[in-house]
């Protein structure tokens, strides 16, 4: 039996939207689907980039059944009922990872490796000098590490600029 493979996003909070990025990405997303028969997505920080994949996956979603969009929470272990609502209207699942309870990294950090851990292929959009240039550490740079370190396939949107 084929096992179901699922892709995570995590990329740089400031990411400029261009068209080359979406299509790159559309056309990334709709072949991990139709060729691929990948229907599980998950997401995580609150960035520019995450926020494009997700429009991204939700097109494909309007138009493909069996597609699940999973929001993986850092904050909010006991969202409102307002919250709550929004999450169920834009995600077909949502978790608290019991794992940040007892975490001594930031939750972020600790949240994307969780993500990782679970996924097979990581989306991102890393540009080395865009760490370089703020001078401190960059959450997307120790996500890519994890995923190397654990031999994950990596797609990195800033390779088809």
């Amino acid at each position: 039996m084929k096992k179901d493979v699922t892709i995570a996003f995590i990329g740089h909070r400031d990411f400029e939207v261009a068209k080359n990025k979406y299509y790159a990405l559309y056309v990334a997303v709709t072949d991990f689907i139709l060729c691929g028969g990948i229907k599980h997505f998950l997401f995580g920080s609150k960035s520019k980039f995450n926020d494009f994949c997700y429009l991204c996956v939700t097109e494909c979603a309007e138009v493909m059944n069996g597609i699940v969009r999973e929001y993986i929470r850092a904050d909010y272990e006991f969202p409102s009922e307002s919250y709550s609502k929004f999450l169920r209207e834009r995600f077909e699942k949502t978790e608290y990872p019991p794992e940040l309870h007892t975490s001594r990294k930031n939750r972020y950090i600790k949240r994307n490796e969780i993500m990782i851990d679970r996924c097979d292929i990581l989306v991102t959009y890393f540009d080395e000098s865009y760490v370089s240039s703020r001078g401190r550490r960059s959450g997307t740079a120790l996500a890519v590490a994890y995923a190397k370190k654990k031999n994950k396939e990596i797609i990195n949107l800033f390779d088809y600029e």
